[in-house]
C-alpha cells in the first residue's frame, strides 16, 4: 500500500467492502469516463455476467455511500478489473489498495488482474505473472 494511504485506513475514514453495489458501481464508472465504452447495452451484459456469479466489486463508503472503487470480472479466483471511479480523494485508490492487500489474507481472489501494469498498478505491489501461472489461479479457482 502506498504510504500516503497508511493515514486514510487507519483512521478508518472509509469502510471497505466487497461484492456489493454492482450496478450503482458500474455506473459511477460510466459517468466518469462520460459513457466512453461502457455503453448501456455493454452494461447490460455485464450485470448479466454479475447476476451469473462472474462479477465483482471492490468500493469504499463514507457514512453509508458510496465514494469510490471498483468492478470487474471474477472468473475462479481470479478477478480482472475492468473500471474505476472515485467521488472523493483517496476513494479510489483505497479501494485498490484493500483488494491488493486482501490478497495476502482470506480475500475473495487470489489474484487481480489490472489488464495492462503500469506505475500506478506497480504502486500497489501489482507485478506480472507468466500466462500459465495466470491460467493455473483461474483454474484451482473453479474447482
Amino acid at each position: 500500500m502506498p504510504k500516503r494511504l497508511r493515514p486514510v485506513l487507519r483512521r478508518s475514514e472509509l469502510e471497505v467492502r466487497y461484492n456489493t453495489d454492482f450496478d450503482q458501481i458500474i455506473k459511477e464508472c460510466q459517468a466518469l469516463h462520460g459513457g466512453g465504452w461502457l455503453t448501456p447495452e455493454l452494461i447490460e451484459v455485464y450485470r448479466e455476467v454479475n447476476r451469473l456469479g462472474f462479477g465483482g466489486t471492490v468500493a469504499t463508503y463514507r457514512d453509508g455511500q458510496l465514494a469510490g472503487g471498483f468492478w470487474g470480472v471474477a472468473v475462479g479466483g481470479v478477478l480482472s478489473i475492468m473500471s474505476m471511479f472515485h467521488n472523493e480523494d483517496h476513494a479510489g485508490a483505497l479501494a485498490l489498495a484493500a483488494a491488493a492487500e486482501s490478497l495476502s489474507g482470506d480475500g475473495p481472489w487470489s489474484v487481480i488482474d489490472s489488464v495492462e501494469l503500469n506505475a500506478n498498478f506497480a504502486r500497489y505491489g501489482f507485478t506480472e505473472i507468466p500466462i500459465q501461472k495466470f491460467v493455473e489461479h483461474v483454474l484451482e479457482g473453479l474447482r
